[in-house]
């Protein structure tokens, strides 16, 4: 068998070391504009039995938001914060929407609301719930808030009987209003990989679609039939 070496050459766009000094990144994700949205932490907050992320902590964090664009970055340093934060995204405004991914209810009338909006000084302006179980968040320009949700956010944990992410995948307003919900009846699981085309793996079910009046395409998906 013939092997062939080939080499490539990677010119690096972007570097944070020095930005970053002292903190851990929590998450990376591209936001609508192309943008790079970079979440840091001073300490990863412990884990609950060693497996699960906390919502809330006891004691204060130091979160580090860097949002590098083709032609400017925007630093914002969050001080002071109780909440262990796992997404990152831009949204109206210049504002930037964080979110942890889960939620504990507490009763009808309280349960910790997971998604938060800052402003571009780091002042909170609104926060709201997305549900526990958040698997994967994506916010469009039409700023459309996408989440999946993975198993405990589809079939209940952290008290909640009746899961806000029981149909898999749901669309929010930039209040937190919803604006879509997939009917799974046909598929009672899904998870989506955020990417430049969207990539989903449905259990017993169809290829996904959607209305294109929120402005996106679905394509390439994976059915798996279980």
């Amino acid at each position: 068998m013939l092997k062939v070496t080939k080499e490539y050459t990677l010119n690096s766009h972007y570097g944070f070391k020095d930005r970053l000094e002292g903190y851990v990144i929590v998450n990376i994700s591209i936001g609508s504009q192309g943008e790079v949205c970079v979440l840091a932490v001073d300490r990863i907050p412990d884990y609950v039995d060693d497996m699960f992320p906390q919502i809330q902590t006891e004691e204060e964090r130091h979160y580090k938001i860097i949002i590098q664009s083709q032609n400017e970055i925007q630093e914002i340093s969050l001080s002071n914060q109780k909440w262990d934060y796992h997404f990152i995204q831009p949204i109206e405004d210049g504002n930037i929407l964080l979110a942890s991914a889960r939620s504990y209810f507490y009763n009808s009338n309280k349960y910790d609301l997971n998604a938060r909006i800052f402003d571009a000084k780091g002042n909170l302006i609104r926060q709201f719930l997305l549900g526990d179980g958040i698997q994967d968040l994506y916010v469009t320009q039409q700023n459309i808030i996408w989440t999946s949700y993975f198993d405990e956010g589809v079939f209940g944990n952290n008290g909640w009987e009746v899961p806000v992410g029981k149909n898999g995948l749901r669309a929010w307003d930039e209040k937190g209003a919803t604006l879509y919900k997939y009917s799974n009846t046909l598929a009672p699981n899904i998870w989506l990989s955020n990417q430049q085309t969207y990539q989903f793996t449905m259990v017993r079910g169809h290829c996904l679609s959607f209305d294109e009046a929120f402005g996106m395409v679905f394509s390439h998906c994976a059915v798996h039939s279980g």
